[in-house]
């Protein structure tokens, strides 16, 4: 199967999926919110679009089977692990579309998988099975949904004989069965597509089965970036204010020393503060607000941030979490730039954007979000050093930092150390300097129980370290 052909059946399946959900929409929607939202800019299905685009894995890992003892697999950069995707929804849809049998396995059991073709699709913090149903149908009363509650990872295996697997957020595994069904999209598109490329090789290197790069030969460049908003631009400040208050007449402007702006409505309702690298915060008092679900919460976000500016190119939702006993929901985004994902430390932001959603309201809104500026990259002569001699360089730090972390006065090897890292990825990190441009570092970010690393991935050098929140 070559490589247009593979691409005219996806076009034609996610249309007819598309055309499908759209229908469904229209079919089910009270009239008055039909009517509502038609009044607005953003109607059902430019919210059915963003959708569909942000519920999407944050890493694809593809397994090359034992027929390429050098490296079992490799993690995607965004071009490939999109066009993956796109094919792994084909396979994946009957299996919420259908009456899948479903049982429990053990993690041996799915690491089995890890000798053979396959494909991994990993996706972020709690993410709910509802929402990944919701790409293939507006029904949400499937057995998926109601066995599985959260879906950190799906498996499928290339040769398709109608089986995947899915691992909970809890870590239980899933096996889900379809009788008399398989195709050999995946197997194909493996073959023909991905393992005809160079690729860094990934193998698990420690007890943890975490797969790491053994070497990274794909140049990885530093980047000239700068924020979304043109904070030295006061027209398009005040345009981008008006957009969040209904009566800019009742807005007043505060200029602070540091240089960012804050517009205070009526007796402070609402504010919006935007500082001097580009960050935003939104803030509404929204009083008590009833729950709602989860679904329809990601929705009111998603019409929200497009009648605010929209979503980052190649962004994808990262968390979901409830908050305030299970009343709101807050929902974390992230994006992809050349490639790799965005990755920053802030005290008190998390991703570049972080919305809470109270019901139809939005009780805050916070954003820091950069773009690829038209000037050249820079290019680097020396190889990027591979994760595990980063930490070789870096191992008296993880030593002192586990011990201290988990109150210990000494450790018998450091393989435990080692057994303790749960995940290594290759990442574009913002030091956040404020101001609005900058240079972006490509990194290797390496978590090990709640801290995370960022090191940069030509010189070894520790750029930041924090605890998870």
């Amino acid at each position: 199967m070559n490589r247009e052909r593979v691409k005219t059946i996806i076009l034609s399946i996610l249309v007819a999926i598309s055309v499908l959900l759209t229908n469904q929409i229209w079919r089910f929607a009270p009239i008055g919110v039909i009517q509502s939202e038609a009044a607005n800019d953003i109607s059902q299905q430019d919210i059915l679009e963003a959708k569909n685009q942000i519920i999407s894995p944050q890493k694809v890992t593809v397994g090359f089977g034992a027929s390429f003892p050098s490296h079992l697999g490799t993690v995607l950069v965004y071009d490939d692990a999109k066009e993956v995707w796109d094919l792994s929804k084909l396979v994946i849809a009957s299996f919420f579309l259908e009456e899948p049998v479903i049982r429990k396995i053990t993690k041996e059991t799915y690491i089995e998988n890890y000798l053979r073709q396959y494909v991994e699709l990993e996706f972020g913090e709690n993410f709910s099975s509802v929402l990944v149903s919701s790409v293939f149908s507006k029904e949400l009363d499937n057995r998926v949904v109601g066995n599985i509650r959260t879906i950190k990872k799906i498996l499928i295996p290339a040769a398709y004989k109608g089986i995947v697997f899915m691992v909970g957020e809890d870590e239980e595994i899933f096996q889900l069965t379809l009788d008399n069904y398989g195709n050999d999209l995946l197997k194909d598109y493996i073959k023909e597509e991905i393992q005809s490329k160079a690729h860094s090789e990934y193998r698990p290197l420690f007890n943890n089965k975490i797969m790491f790069p053994t070497n990274f030969t794909t140049p990885v460049p530093q980047l000239f970036i700068e924020s979304l908003i043109d904070v030295e631009n006061e027209r398009s400040m005040i345009l981008k204010a008006k957009g969040y208050f209904d009566n800019f007449d009742f807005v007043k402007t505060i200029k602070e020393t540091s240089g960012a702006r804050v517009y205070l409505y009526g007796y402070g309702e609402k504010s919006l503060r935007i500082n001097p690298s580009g960050r935003l915060v939104y803030t509404e008092d929204v009083g008590n607000r009833s729950s709602m679900d989860v679904l329809s919460a990601l929705e009111e976000a998603i019409e929200f941030i497009e009648k605010h500016g929209g979503f980052p190119d190649n962004s994808y939702l990262a968390s979901v979490r409830t908050i305030e006993e299970n009343r709101g929901y807050l929902f974390a985004f992230n994006y992809f730039i050349d490639g790799y994902a965005m990755a920053f430390h802030s005290s008190n932001l998390n991703y570049p954007v972080e919305i809470e959603v109270f019901d139809d309201k939005i009780r805050s809104y916070r954003t820091f979000t950069r773009r690829k500026m038209t000037l050249p990259s820079i290019p680097k002569q020396e190889p990027i050093l591979a994760p595990f001699k980063v930490i070789e360089n870096n191992i008296e730090l993880l030593t002192n930092d586990y011990l201290r972390v988990n109150n210990l006065e000494s450790i018998e090897s450091r393989e435990e150390i080692l057994d303790h890292i749960e995940a290594v990825e290759m990442v574009y990190f913002d030091t956040k300097e404020d101001k609005r441009r900058q240079i972006l570092l490509p990194t290797w970010k390496i978590k090990i129980k709640e801290r995370v690393y960022y090191f940069d991935s030509y010189k070894g050098e520790l750029l930041n370290t924090n605890i998870l929140n």
